[in-house]
């Protein structure tokens, strides 16, 4: 848990030494700046207000509230002194601007995350793939990491083209389970949780074409369940996806009718017809003779 905090201990402790040695400006004045830092295993409830969820995690405070948000660049003596020097001057500048726009320029709130993408080769056996928190220049904690996440995209195999697609809506309108994830945002609340999902793919093969050639497109069906999973204390929780591939598969294909089919349905509308039309004019027949004989 210390590992990266160590490592920025001697650059921090240069740092604040100076930021003591150097003056504002004109008037000679020092620079109105503590550097500190907090144990955070030692203020554990301190820490847990202000949302610290790495370590180390450094930001400046004003007036016993964050100003900005939390520094991101290099952690060198250089990069933190040009860091402070910015904020100082700009804190100068802001003291004639508009409310508004200063709340802009130092809004603290911070929609931590990231983006995944890509594609995993695997084998047609059970298995899952998993996403958590990790960071090459923090310790995380693992009791606070939130793995809310948003699906844009989860799929088996590769996406059908345009005019395939359009095809295979023709004849299997019922496909439309391809990606049932999509676009869903999956949120916990609680701490040491996460959401698993949990696939059953079937492979789809439709045999798809023209009169002279018929084309074998494979497609995958899938069949998505989510619920969310509970850890210890001191697990880092994590976004995981299982999936299972069926070893059976689903084929769908077209059929056109032979000729004689054809002939044999047209035979057979002709003949219905006509039966039909015998059965009204005998009907009508019979009534009308029975008018006549009263």
């Amino acid at each position: 848990m210390v590992h990266w905090c160590q490592r920025l201990e001697p650059a921090w402790e240069a740092f604040a030494e100076e930021i003591e040695a150097l003056d504002a400006g004109r008037d000679g004045a020092p620079y109105a700046v503590d550097v500190a830092s907090v144990d955070c295993v030692a203020n554990e409830a301190l820490c847990h207000a202000e949302q610290i969820r790495a370590f180390p995690t450094i930001r400046l405070y004003k007036a016993g509230k964050q100003y900005g948000q939390n520094y991101k660049e290099d952690r060198t003596v250089k990069a933190l002194v040009s860091y402070m020097k910015a904020h100082v001057s700009a804190a100068e500048r802001m003291k004639d601007w508009h409310p508004a726009r200063v709340a802009r320029m130092t809004d603290s709130d911070e929609h931590p995350g990231c983006m995944v993408s890509g594609y995993v080769m695997v084998h047609r056996v059970p298995g899952n793939f998993h996403v958590e928190a990790r960071s090459s220049q923090h310790d995380l904690n693992p009791t606070i990491t939130n793995l809310s996440h948003t699906v844009n995209h989860y799929s088996v195999g590769s996406p059908l083209a345009k005019d395939v697609k359009r095809k295979v809506a023709r004849l299997f309108p019922e496909y439309r389970a391809e990606a049932p994830l999509d676009g869903k945002t999956f949120a916990t609340h609680e701490y040491h949780s996460a959401v698993h999902h949990y696939a059953k793919i079937v492979s789809t093969h439709f045999q798809v074409g023209g009169l002279l050639s018929v084309k074998d497109v494979v497609g995958y069906q899938m069949l998505a369940q989510s619920q969310v999973m509970h850890y210890g204390v001191d697990d880092v929780p994590e976004a995981r996806f299982a999936y299972d591939l069926s070893p059976m598969a689903v084929v769908v294909s077209s059929k056109s009718r032979r000729w004689y089919d054809f002939v044999t349905s047209c035979c057979a509308i002709i003949g219905g017809t006509f039966t039909v039309v015998g059965l009204i004019d005998g009907a009508l027949h019979k009534l009308l003779k029975a008018n006549k004989q009263l």
